[in-house]
């Protein structure tokens, strides 16, 4: 593949080139609350496991639009989400989850297992947040859709 530059189209007032990026992959938050008022307090959460997930994807760079999708017949796998300050995330190729995703982590010294009832479509360019409350059992209190890029909500009503 070879690019090629117009000058008079390509580059900003100052002759720099302008070049757009667009994420291929997407972003997976977890956010963890408690009795569904509390941000949990991240030195309780123990492990986290994300499960159901394929994590290996092939990208064909000759294509004029290249697109990342997982590789046939991959098996699936248990992901550990990098722990931040306030949440949890990881990095997976775009892909469509019809069953058997799950997030299992302890909090405060508790077991919680997380299963999806409905399919997860995890899209490229987007970061995915869940929100799980704990208190008796974990149950999904959230779940949003924004424009990695932006920042913009994806509506999907």
């Amino acid at each position: 593949m070879k690019a090629t530059v117009d000058p008079e189209k390509d580059l900003t007032a100052d002759g720099k080139l302008k070049i757009s990026l667009n994420h291929a992959m997407s972003k997976l938050i977890i956010k963890i609350t408690v009795n569904g008022t509390a941000d949990a307090e991240m030195n309780k959460l123990g492990d986290m496991s994300i499960n159901g997930a394929v994590v290996n994807g092939i990208c064909d760079l000759t294509v004029a639009a290249p697109v990342v999708v997982p590789v046939a017949d991959a098996a699936v796998a248990t992901v550990v989400p990098y722990k931040g300050t306030d949440y949890c995330e990881c990095i997976l190729p775009p892909q469509r989850i019809a069953e058997g995703f799950s997030i299992n982590f302890s909090y405060d010294g508790k077991l919680y297992i997380w299963s999806a009832k409905e399919a997860i479509e995890l899209e490229k360019g987007v970061e995915h947040t869940l929100t799980l409350n704990v208190n008796t059992t974990a149950r999904l209190a959230a779940m949003q859709a924004r424009n990695w890029a932006t920042g913009q909500l994806i509506d999907r009503n």
